[in-house]
């Protein structure tokens, strides 16, 4: 079988989802028997052999995105730079719908060939408007001509059912977990962390979509039991950051601290006992899925997504945008005892609904049927 994939944020170092999707590509690609070739904007090299039967094609050879242009020039002429390899495809998989779906779904159709897009929750509010302009009106025809449409959360597949997408047509897959990297190591005879301060983590962008500003604030008016609070990830626009860490710390109740970013997350997870996500949007936020592979206690944002994965794994909610439910969910959670019994529990949790096994075994499914 020959899969085709058309990604144009696909390599690692630029995308979250490219990430997962190499993950989930080295995995199916273990069977001799399947090729996949990505299509792809930007790469080290045009052509990268990652093993004999898959391979990555970039447009452009170059380490960092380049401005919205290229973005044009990839949804325009990916397909002709690159025909031989839709001729020779069984399935086409898009893996965002974004514009550069138009011309690709329909070369594909013309061909005869099965079509899988992949939606994410940006796509898909953008064309839920009943009145939008043509240029979303043909992406919105598109993915309803998908064979499969891919979704990872159930409010994406509430959204495509908004803009006519078949039910039968829709599957969701999560988002996968590496639990070789991302897993739970410390001994059941480990103390449990009542017999410590509790220490708490955020990873992702020091940003106010985030919610790392309404962190902040409730982190400033923290009185309760010493805890630790690190922090990881790009800073974008949270104003004052350094100077807003030193008020907190200078209160006495918080030791909080900024590491910056960090390659490998896993060692930083591995040292705490609880991840907090404040977000006010997700599609299917990576970072919870790697922390409970890890064992930690999850403390989250009650936005759609988050609610949907505590169905699932363990955690508490608390009010989005809310600092004075922020606070309350952490005197809760200093109060809570988190055994290595609970934290090794978390994490068979997390593996079974989300190891990169489960999710390419569903992947498998759709490019086979």
């Amino acid at each position: 079988m020959r899969i085709l994939q058309i990604c144009y944020k696909y390599p690692p170092f630029f995308s979250g989802y490219g990430k997962q999707l190499h993950t989930v590509n080295q995995e199916i690609t273990k069977d001799d028997t399947i090729s996949v070739t990505v299509l792809t904007a930007y790469g080290k090299n045009k052509s990268t052999t990652i093993s004999p039967n898959f391979i990555v094609k970039s447009l452009f050879e170059t380490e960092s995105e380049k401005s919205r242009n290229y973005f044009y020039l990839f949804s325009a002429f990916v397909v002709f730079r690159y025909l031989v390899f839709f001729i020779r495809a069984d399935v086409i998989h898009i893996v965002k719908a974004g514009p550069e779906l138009i011309i690709p779904t329909m070369l594909a159709k013309l061909l005869g060939k099965k079509v899988i897009i992949k939606v994410a929750q940006d796509d898909l509010e953008a064309l839920l408007p009943h009145k939008v302009g043509l240029l979303k009106k043909i992406r919105r025809f598109f993915i309803r001509k998908a064979d499969i449409v891919v979704a990872l959360s159930q409010k994406i597949v509430d959204e495509a059912l908004g803009i006519g997408v078949s039910a039968k047509a829709i599957r969701k897959i999560p988002n996968s977990v590496d639990t070789s990297r991302f897993k739970y190591e410390t001994s059941l005879a480990a103390e449990s962390t009542n017999s410590r301060v509790k220490r708490y983590v955020f990873i992702g962008s020091i940003s106010r979509r985030k919610g790392v500003v309404d962190l902040l604030d409730a982190l400033l008016i923290y009185q309760g039991s010493n805890i630790y609070f690190t922090l990881a990830g790009p800073l974008y626009d949270v104003g004052d950051f350094e100077e807003r860490l030193v008020s907190i710390n200078q209160r006495g109740f918080v030791n909080i601290k900024y590491v910056g970013e960090i390659d490998r997350p896993e060692d930083l997870l591995e040292k705490n006992d609880c991840l907090v996500l404040p977000s006010y949007s997700e599609g299917m936020p990576n970072v919870v899925l790697e922390a409970a592979a890890c064992g930690l206690y999850l403390l989250l944002s009650d936005i759609s997504i988050h609610k949907e994965l505590l169905n699932i794994l363990d955690g508490y909610l608390f009010t989005l945008g809310n600092k004075l439910s922020i606070l309350s969910s952490l005197s809760y959670i200093n109060k809570l005892e988190l055994t290595p019994y609970h934290m090794a529990s978390q994490s068979r949790q997390a593996s079974s609904g989300f190891s990169v096994d489960v999710v390419s075994r569903k992947y498998l499914s759709i490019y086979i049927i």
